[in-house]
């Protein structure tokens, strides 16, 4: 498909404005930090992943970005900003294919606007990735379908992007039957067989290299369901969270014209095989709300979802200017975008969130007299910080060898690259036992104060043979270093 001079416009302006953005922002707590410093493990100790917690793709892709560049907090986001920005291209050529250009086009310039891609197109997350990768798979899927002839190579090309995305995110695994289905259904063997075969390829390998690996099928579903994470919600409650975090992320208006275009085209008989794929995802998303699981709905898991109603959006907005007088279109227009702007605005002043995520003054803090403080000899434990302890290792330059992270709920652990321990008092002992830190970070009131139940100092120095001094202390955190035995 012959790519309009328009979409390389669009892509341009969408890499401005997440470029712009990247230089605005950080890496947000928890997980993108976290997965720098996985892969700064595996670069120093490289092997094949065959089971954990995270699926290995973009664990790959991070490790070879940090490799080549050697600046993980840059480079890294950068690979997420230009495979986010890319995503303009396999998106156009989608919709162009399922509805027409010019919803295509317009369809592009609102996912080049759309914050929750913007934001997760600078971030060390699997989410830009991800959605590249889907979207490229549906695309060879569609594509296939609409050959006669019974083409191998879209065929390919599908089931290898989709079989990248499910070493991704496990939402590309709830994709895998309803393709196969539809594929099927053309009676065609040769294509059949390969996309099973490739498509069904990671999910075989991952489940049985994690059973033999740690006895559990899926570890990351096993320690996320959680019955009771969501029980402060009703029923109907739990049904309307993901319906709502689509409505916030497309905004209220939005959402109704996606809504509307999608029952035009169902009663039209169009398209019904995007909207099945649609509904299957949000559905899946719904149910495990439903069944509860410790990471709590965002934005993010949804995006999938919000993306592909972008076109059934479009559709409907230009059968409403087709309605009216020509002459109030372009106000018709500025009015859609004002209240699209003002809805979102008012979202996130009314909750509070940070459009533009920046690391806090206390974590530069923290970092800046820890690095200035230890060699590259010393060993560090560092208490959770609400997930900011993986930005203060990288940003204070601890050897990874060298490290130790408190993990809060749900894993409840201490990491480090060689042995993981548990939270339990024994736990503790045996980690300063083993592993004789030098320095101690650790939040006052924190989860390392909860787990010892007491005065941490006090219960620092009289776990471990060392002596543990305060050397330093602001209001959120403290630092303790080992001088000696006692």
């Amino acid at each position: 498909m012959k790519i309009d001079r328009k979409v390389y416009l669009i892509f341009l302006i969408s890499f401005f404005i997440r470029a712009v953005f990247l230089s605005l922002t950080d890496n947000t707590c928890g997980d993108p930090a976290g997965k720098i410093i996985v892969a700064l493990e595996w670069l120093k100790h490289p092997s094949f992943i065959t089971y954990g917690f995270s699926f290995p793709f973009f664990h790959y892709l991070i490790s070879f970005a940090i490799y080549c560049f050697d600046s993980p907090m840059i480079s890294t986001r950068i690979l997420s900003l230009v495979i986010g920005s890319l995503t303009i291209f396999p998106f156009y050529s989608l919709v162009c294919m399922l509805f027409d250009k010019k919803t295509a086009i317009y369809s592009s310039i609102f996912l080049s606007f759309l914050y929750h891609h913007i934001l997760y197109s600078t971030q060390t997350m699997n989410d830009s990735t991800f959605l590249f990768l889907v979207i490229s798979s549906l695309f060879y899927f569609f594509k296939s379908l609409n050959l006669a002839h019974g083409e191998t190579k879209p065929i390919i090309l599908s089931s290898t992007f989709l079989l990248a995305a499910e070493m991704t995110r496990f939402e590309a695994w709830i994709l895998i039957p309803f393709l196969i289905f539809f594929i099927a259904s053309k009676k065609i063997f040769l294509n059949t067989f390969l996309f099973i075969v490739i498509s069904l390829a990671f999910p075989v390998f991952w489940i049985t290299g994690n059973y033999i690996g740690t006895g559990v099928f899926i570890p990351l579903a096993n320690i996320n369901i959680n019955v009771h994470a969501q029980e402060g919600f009703t029923i109907l409650g739990r049904l309307l969270i993901y319906p709502y975090m689509i409505v916030k992320t497309m905004t209220p208006l939005a959402a109704v014209f996606a809504f509307v275009g999608l029952v035009m085209s169902f009663a039209k008989n169009v398209n019904r095989k995007l909207i099945l794929l649609i509904s299957v995802e949000l559905l899946f998303l719904i149910s495990t709300v439903i069944v509860g699981t410790n990471a709590f709905p965002k934005p993010r898991y949804c995006l999938l979802v919000a993306i592909l109603l972008i076109p059934f959006c479009i559709l409907s907005i230009r059968a409403f200017l087709d309605k009216i007088p020509r002459s109030t279109s372009i106000a018709a227009i500025c009015i859609l975008v004002v209240s699209m702007l003002a809805t979102y605005s008012y979202f996130y002043i009314s909750a509070k969130d940070e459009l533009f995520p920046t690391t806090p003054s206390y974590v530069t803090e923290i970092s800046t007299q820890l690095k200035s403080m230890k060699t590259n000899q010393e060993k560090v434990f560092i208490d959770s910080f609400n997930w900011w302890n993986s930005n203060i290792a990288i940003l204070a330059e601890i050897d990874t060898d060298l490290l130790a992270r408190v993990y809060a709920k749900p894993y409840n652990v201490i990491y480090t690259s060689k042995k993981v321990y548990k939270k339990r008092e024994e736990g503790i002992i045996n980690y300063f036992d083993e592993e004789h830190p030098d320095y101690v970070i650790y939040e006052p009131g924190g989860v390392l104060s909860k787990w010892t139940g007491g005065n941490l100092e006090n219960t620092i120095n009289s776990l471990s043979e060392n002596k543990f001094e305060r050397i330093f202390t602001s209001q959120k955190y403290v630092i303790l270093k080992s001088v000696g035995k006692k």
